[in-house]
């Protein structure tokens, strides 16, 4: 393994539990953070490490993000939407054996209103703009001669039906055959209907039907908070809409059954999704509603970014303007993977295998392994369970679209391996996004008019609390008149956050199996009476 491998799984694993293997025990290590307010300042969550991008790509997310003084976050989630954009079906990782990974990727950023999400969206998306422009051009001549066939047919099958309708016997079954034979060949021609890359105003039946039309895969693109309320929106509407958001990711078959209307299968199907929201949008959406999210997975299938907004410290009279080289490459280094061809093979696989490593492969085994552990009963991923278990597999996607991006001029970039170096990098980001989406969950039981109602609640029965509290008994206080739609992951938020805000602390311990879930309280709070 190189020495710059070693070193980030390394690092990783440093960041983590410890685990001795030897003993079977799990050390939890507890210390008190700094003692905040509630609404007081909070550890910073880190920022996007942009030089785990391709150079092209880092170079468009710096100068944007500093041109328009926003978070790289957002910049870079978005650039990785339109990387996938390009890249759906059209590639997917091979990590090892039969473990083959579709590389498309589903991403959120969460920014206040103001914060800048719509400039930084219009320049990201130049590339997707210009590939619909050529898109539909170059098909305009074939639609309206198509257009033209089908009313041409449609006409002709009315003649045939009328004709067939005032005849008898074996002209009349004449007539039906010769109008059978135009329905067919009705039926083989291809939708007129205009190309799409993207879709940013939908119902979840309309995707499946843009999907149906696209070969099966699609884009939902946008800095509205809009979007984000008909995705999430949906829970509770029956599994033919969930299954519009679910299925894709995974890129397996949907079939929906229309009544009155023909029904629509799609063999595999490719959705990415790359979209900002407001956190009040997000916090009012899902509201009450984070258990069903839970239980679907939609949540876990996104690649959260909570970044601090810059809104009160931008300097709009220094900052640097927008370098056009720089755009120019970005946009010519994307279309490039845009023009990717398909795979052309006799099986109807249009997607190009990347092969990964196998030292690649080995360290996304090891970074599993390495968070295996941490999801036990008080480990410090227990409450991002399902989110973790995806992590390998969004790690893989990345790596893939890194790579692709990396070797944007290459003729045939799927001939070439996945070098370790670049699956480091898509672990890194990886490890970035695990604050990011504990902070978006937080936001699913928060309050909109006060974020840590819970928190407040549970700080004064605390006060008259001996020197440590059991996890059951911050449940019951937490959850207190939520009924159903309070969830252990919920209770699991609040515990973090009097953990960060440094009230709560876990208690020293080293244990076999289950640790006791015992918290100490910090005793430099002072209680309210």
């Amino acid at each position: 393994m190189s020495g710059s491998v070693a070193d980030l799984l390394d690092s990783v694993a440093a960041r983590q539990l410890t685990v001795d293997p030897a003993a079977g025990a799990t050390q939890i290590r507890g210390e008190f953070k700094e003692l905040q307010p509630l609404d007081g300042p909070q550890t910073p969550l880190p920022m996007f490490p942009t030089h785990c991008l391709p150079a092209w790509m880092m170079e468009q997310v710096e100068d944007v993000s500093a041109a328009l003084q926003t978070p790289p976050a957002l910049a870079a989630l978005f650039g990785l939407g339109v990387l996938s954009t390009a890249a759906a079906e059209r590639a997917v990782v091979h990590v090892s054996g039969r473990w083959f990974e579709p590389i498309h990727l589903y991403t959120c950023a969460i920014l206040p209103p103001g914060a800048g999400k719509s400039p930084v969206f219009r320049e990201m998306m130049e590339p997707v703009k210009r590939v619909e422009i050529r898109m539909d051009e170059g098909t305009r001549a074939e639609r309206a001669g198509i257009a033209e066939d089908r009313k041409f047919l449609e006409a002709q099958l009315a003649v045939k039906r009328s004709a067939a309708a005032q005849k008898s016997g074996l002209d009349q079954d004449n007539a039906r055959d010769e109008a059978r034979r135009i329905a067919v060949e009705l039926d083989a021609l291809p939708a007129a209907a205009d190309p799409m890359l993207r879709i940013d105003d939908f119902t979840p039946e309309m995707v499946a039907i843009t999907m149906a039309a696209n070969n099966g895969r699609i884009a939902v693109l946008s800095d509205e908070g809009g979007v984000f309320s008909t995705i999430a929106g949906r829970y509770g509407s029956g599994t033919q809409s969930l299954d519009i958001w679910l299925k894709p990711y995974s890129g397996t078959e949907i079939r929906i059954s229309r009544v009155g209307r023909p029904g629509i299968l799609l063999r595999r199907t490719a959705l990415t999704i790359s979209i900002a929201v407001q956190p009040g949008v997000f916090t009012s959406v899902m509201g009450g509603k984070s258990g069903d999210a839970d239980a679907s997975g939609l949540l876990s299938r996104f690649m959260w970014a909570v970044p601090e907004s810059n809104i009160g410290y931008r300097d709009h009279l220094n900052a640097p303007p927008m370098t056009a080289s720089v755009s120019a490459r970005y946009t010519e280094a994307m279309l490039r993977v845009f023009d990717m061809p398909a795979r052309t093979d006799d099986d109807g696989d249009t997607r190009h295998p990347l092969r990964m490593s196998a030292e690649g492969a080995a360290m996304l085994l090891a970074m599993k392994q390495t968070c295996e552990p941490q999801m036990r009963p008080g480990g410090e991923l227990d409450d991002l369970i399902s989110y973790v278990q995806k992590l390998d597999g969004r790690a893989a996607r990345i790596a893939g679209l890194l790579h692709l991006a990396e070797h944007a001029d290459h003729p045939a970039p799927w001939t070439l391996e996945i070098s370790p170096e670049i699956t480091a990098r898509a672990i890194e980001i990886i490890y970035w996004s695990l604050p990011h989406a504990r902070a978006a969950f937080a936001l699913t039981c928060a309050n909109v008019d006060d974020p840590f109602l819970h928190e407040r609640r549970v700080l004064r029965a605390m006060a008259d609390a001996d020197d440590t509290i059991k996890h059951a008994a911050i449940d019951k206080l937490a959850r207190k008149g939520q009924g159903r739609t309070w969830t252990a992951s919920d209770t699991g938020t609040v515990i973090r956050n009097l953990i960060q805000f440094g009230y709560l602390a876990r208690a020293n311990q080293t244990t076999k199996g289950r640790p006791r879930k015992i918290y100490d309280i910090n005793p430099a709070w002072v209680r309210p009476q």
